[in-house]
């Protein structure tokens, strides 16, 4: 078979190809180490003589699309150091896969990336669309597992909040680096004690940005008396709804009072007919003729009445005449007169 470039391979260096199978949507590649020993990962004593082989089997990263597993022939060695508790060694594959890992892991780097990008759900889905096969649980156990740097600076701007290991059973405290937008640290509860402790570990925070809790606020002016204490953005405005409510709540009357009358305004408004314009008209020829009544322009609503009429005589049906009040107008000979009645208003 043909050669592969390096670069497809976890570490060319250390192995040689026996077999590439291609099935449906995946390959099968086996390989087989050629390292000449390997040292005990208990006493670190290099070793060349062979106990005995076995298949590790796990998963690369695709290759245009098509999922890729290897099949590495890995082998055991005797290990040379007497005093050694550990007879009889695994090789260890070092940077390619941890021992007993099924990924290799470059192929662990990228569904890091993908499941901090997306989470467990969306992770899962773009992962195995592009040829990473895994499930959603999976995906957020090699989140949990991503070692995070616990080298936690002090902020000048402090954000301090509550999370749910389980909602509405446990709580723990998050600290926010409000200036950075990062996380910073994750406390198991939200006692006094416990965050008050926190803030005296790390001097010099300047302002504190947290919610409500009497808890957050005793220890705040305990473990850091010097940083001024506000209020987060959301509490702020849930603050300002609740006394706005409670301001309307107090004139509801007069609120339901005003309504009514700008909406009676607009109704009078709506049914106001329209000014006539002066016309001077000729003075009529003398004749024995009475004079015509004069007659009052049409309001729009009188226009709709007429034209809606006139559609259905000639033979449009009530669903291609398009109008709301079409079945009422076609109830009645003439214009019904608009009745005004009151209408009720309510503010939520």
């Amino acid at each position: 078979m043909g050669t592969l470039p390096p670069e497809l391979l976890p570490d060319k260096a250390a192995v040689d190809i026996q077999s590439l199978i291609k099935h449906e949507n995946s390959f099968l590649l086996e390989l087989v180490s050629n390292r000449r020993g390997s040292p005990c990962p208990e006493c670190n004593e290099f070793s060349s003589k062979i106990h005995s082989y076995y298949p590790r089997n796990f998963q690369d990263l695709p290759w245009a699309g098509y999922v890729v597993r290897i099949n590495w022939k890995v082998r055991k060695f005797y290990c040379k150091n007497e005093g050694c508790l550990r007879k009889v060694f695994c090789e260890r594959l070092g940077a390619v896969a941890a021992p007993y890992g099924r990924r290799t892991q470059r192929l662990n780097q990228y569904l890091n990336e993908i499941g901090f990008a997306l989470g467990g759900n969306g992770g899962s889905k773009l992962a195995s669309f592009i040829g990473m096969p895994i499930s959603s649980s999976t995906m957020l156990r090699i989140i949990y597992n991503v070692e995070q740097d616990r080298d936690v600076t002090t902020p000048r701007v402090l954000g301090i909040d509550d999370w749910a290991f389980r909602k509405g059973k446990n709580y723990g405290t998050i600290l926010v680096d409000l200036e950075k937008r990062k996380p910073i640290d994750l406390l198991p509860d939200r006692e006094m004690e416990t965050v008050k402790k926190w803030l005296e570990a790390h001097p010099g925070i300047e302002i504190i940005s947290r919610d409500r809790a009497s808890c957050y606020s005793q220890a705040a002016e305990l473990g850091a008396p010097q940083a001024i204490q506000v209020a987060d953005r959301w509490h702020l405005l849930k603050n300002l709804g609740d006394a706005l409510k409670r301001m309307l709540d107090k004139h509801n009357q007069e609120l339901r009072l005003a309504a009514k009358d700008i909406a009676q305004a607009n109704r009078d408004e709506t049914d106001k007919p329209p000014e006539k314009q002066e016309v001077k008209l000729p003075e009529p020829e003398p004749n024995n003729n009475p004079p015509p009544e004069e007659t009052l322009p049409l309001s729009k609503f009188e226009l709709n009445f007429l034209e809606v009429k006139r559609l259905k005589r000639e033979g449009y049906s009530i669903r291609s005449i398009h109008r709301q009040t079409i079945k009422k107008y076609l109830k009645y000979e003439q214009y019904p007169q608009k009745a005004i009645s009151p209408t009720k208003t309510s503010l939520a």
